[in-house]
Order: structure tokens, then sequence, then C-alpha cells
């Protein structure tokens, strides 16, 4: 799985001389509570969590033209929050889960989830997550 990059990302219109900036991505909040680094894996099976997209300026819209559904952050500590850019929309089948020593848990997953742009979702301390 790849590294998400480390930003998200916005787009600016203007109206006269001023300036209304517009969240493009979706923020997961994951807090790691397991007492060691896990790596966290965030996966869809059908839609782009992230890549490559266009923007329509005039309707917000993002048309993928490359794209990536699975995510990794590698190696958050013990206590720590993160959060994780991914592309809005509606996911037909989306989990969540850590990883120690390259054992997989999955311990969050859904079907037709919907994350809207400006939004932050959290998916809570992986220590709940069992």
């Amino acid at each position: 799985m790849r590294r998400p990059s480390t930003a998200a990302v916005a787009y600016a219109t203007t109206t006269g001389s001023s300036l209304q900036f517009h969240n493009l991505c979706a923020l997961l909040k994951v807090t790691n509570g397991k007492n060691v680094s896990v790596n966290i894996n965030i996966s869809s099976n059908f839609e782009p969590l992230a890549g490559t997209f266009k923007l329509n300026t005039s309707t917000g819209e993002l048309i993928c033209t490359s794209q990536k559904q699975d995510l990794c952050v590698n190696s958050v500590p013990n206590g720590k929050t993160i959060y994780i850019a991914i592309a809005p929309g509606t996911y037909k089948k989306f989990w969540a889960g850590w990883e120690i020593e390259g054992v997989n848990y999955v311990e969050k997953s859904k079907s037709n989830v919907t994350f809207e742009a400006d939004k932050i979702y959290d998916l809570g301390n992986t220590s709940d997550w069992n």
C-alpha cells in the first residue's frame, strides 16, 4: 500500500476582489491506542480514495483520472491521532484496519457509506476496534 499525501487539497473561487476557499477532501480521523506503533490501512474495493483528479471549478466536482483504492499510514505511534484526506463520495465497500508486523486486522467495514468534502469523520481509537 502507498502512503497518502500529507496535505488536504482546496481550491478558491473569486467574487470581486475576495477569495472563497473550498476543501476538496473529506478527512478521516484515527487515534492509535494499541500500545505499539501500527500501520493504519484504509481501502475501498470500487471507488477511488485518492489519486489524480481534474476539478470542475464551476461545480466543485472531482473527475478521477487515475485512482488509488488503498491507503496506508505507516508507523503511527501509540497515542497519536492522524487525519487521512480522501476523495469525497459514496463508497460501496469501505474498510479501515490496523496492521502490526505484517498481520492485518480489519475492524471497521461499511457498505454504502458517504464521506462529504470539508467534513471530518472520526473512526475512533484502534484500541476500541478489538
